[in-house]
């Protein structure tokens, strides 16, 4: 802590010293790996976005749209056909959230990960 007397001279009362180091060591191809999972596990919520806008793309053409025969198939193939798109969508939507609740990463679970603690050992 610094002191200042009536000189403007500054003093040093105590100085304390954090200057413990550790180091980890591991080779690039397993940083790599644990890298590339946990980037992985971050892009899921763009997972989520791109699932939603399927089901909205998908629910707006059913609402909007007037199916017409064509293509050989009736209209109401086509109707049956878009709304089996959107079941698969909700689907997809449901999996990718699920997925996404399951998995979290942070910078601790990295760096657990790099220095090889098991999940369920919190001390480190």
């Amino acid at each position: 802590m610094a002191l200042r007397n009536p000189n403007n001279i500054v003093t040093i009362a105590e100085e304390i010293k954090n200057t413990s180091v550790r180091i980890i060591t591991i080779t690039e191809d397993r940083l790599e790996n644990i890298l590339n999972k946990h980037f992985s596990i971050m892009k899921k919520p763009k997972d989520i976005i791109a699932a939603l806008a399927i089901v909205i793309t998908v629910l707006g053409t059913l609402f909007t749209s007037s199916f017409q025969d064509k293509f050989g198939l009736k209209a109401d193939t086509w109707n049956g056909i878009f709304v089996c798109i959107l079941i698969l969508s909700i689907i997809y939507l449901s999996i990718t959230v699920i997925n996404r609740c399951k998995s979290k990463t942070s910078v601790k679970s990295i760096i657990k990960d790099i220095k090889n603690i098991p999940k369920n050992n919190e001390n480190n």
